[in-house]
Parts: C-alpha cells; sequence; structure tokens
C-alpha cells in the first residue's frame, strides 16, 4: 500500500523447521494421517528410512512427531524450541542430518524474494480488501500468515487464527489462494 493510506498485512514463509519435520516424518514412514493439521507427503523424493524406526515404536515416533508438528505452527514465537525437541527424540537421530541438508536445499530452491510467498500480491490485495468491504471492518484490520509447505496437492488448514498452513500449489492456484487467505484474515479477526 502507499503511506497514508490504509494497509493490509500478509506475511508467508517457507520455513526450516516445517521443512526439517515433515522430511523426519516421510523419511521415516511415520502414519500422521488422522491428524487434519498434518500436510500430506512431502513433493519430492524422500529416502525410505523406515527400517531404522522399530515397528515397535512406530506409534510413539508418530505422535511425538505430532506434538512438535502443533508446537511449530500453534507457537509461531518458538520454532526453533519444538524443532529442538524434535531433534533430540531418539528416533530422530537416524535421519537428523539428512533432514537439516534437505530442508536447506529445498527451500532455497524454492524460496520467493515476495513476502507474500507464491501468492500473487494483487489476489492478495483483492481478497483482504473484499473480507474488509464484506465485515464491514476497515482495511488495516486484515493481518494474517501463511505457512507454504513442499507437499503434494492442492492442500491447506487454519492452524490457529490468523495462520495457515498451505501447499505451494495451493499458494499457486487462484481460487485456492483466494479461499486460504479469506480463512487466514476472518480466523485472525474472530481469534
Amino acid at each position: 500500500m502507499r503511506a497514508g493510506q490504509e494497509s493490509w498485512e500478509f506475511r508467508g514463509s517457507l520455513g526450516f523447521p516445517t521443512h526439517a519435520a515433515l522430511y523426519v516424518r516421510d523419511a521415516l514412514g511415520l502414519d500422521t494421517s488422522a491428524d487434519d493439521v498434518a500436510p500430506p507427503a512431502l513433493a519430492a523424493d524422500v529416502p525410505d528410512r523406515s527400517d531404522r524406526l522399530a515397528p515397535v515404536d512406530r506409534s510413539g515416533a508418530a505422535a511425538a512427531w505430532l506434538g512438535v508438528w502443533h508446537a511449530l505452527v500453534d507457537r509461531p514465537d518458538s520454532p526453533f524450541v519444538a524443532l529442538e525437541s524434535l531433534r533430540r527424540a531418539p528416533f530422530v537421530a537416524a535421519v537428523w542430518d539428512e533432514a537439516v541438508l534437505w530442508s536447506n536445499a529445498a527451500r532455497r530452491g524454492a524460496a520467493s524474494a515476495d513476502p507474500t510467498g507464491p501468492i500473487r500480491w494483487d489476489i492478495v490485495q483483492a481478497v483482504a480488501a473484499g473480507v474488509a468491504r464484506d465485515l464491514g471492518v476497515g482495511l488495516e484490520r486484515m493481518r494474517g500468515g501463511a505457512e507454504f509447505v513442499l507437499v503434494c496437492g492442492d492442500w491447506w488448514r487454519v492452524a490457529r487464527p490468523g495462520l495457515v498452513v498451505a501447499s505451494v500449489q495451493a499458494a499457486s492456484d487462484p481460487a485456492s489462494a483466494t479461499a486460504l487467505l479469506r480463512a487466514a484474515f476472518v480466523s485472525a479477526l474472530e481469534g
């Protein structure tokens, strides 16, 4: 927006903590499909390291991973604290170094200089203005964000008020981007 005009705010991130955690989950073959906030599989070839985790430890590891995932998306002020608890989990040691390398490389390849991430600025502007108009609030009250993840499919969820976790594919599709932006802005107002 221009100086002196009402403004909205939307920040997108392609974070290291979320991608390192997703790599651990996918490499170890942890089943988190029953959790609505856990994203689908990474949209990359992740080596199968499931043999590094004893079958008897699998459900406990999946539950621990989900606890970390929820901490990552529920507490944006301390993602590295949550990630550190994952790194220290015994089942992670076998894949941690790979997770760090993969996450850094994948994010570098997908990084955007635009603070709204892979969503086009004009779409963010239109949705912010539309939500403000529909709800009868000032444009300056439109605040939201997204954690973009390199996962399969057109997928997104509201993680907490004002924040969605979304696949890059969903963010790149104008219809999905509109829906997830609306959800981020509205949930922030209701939060």
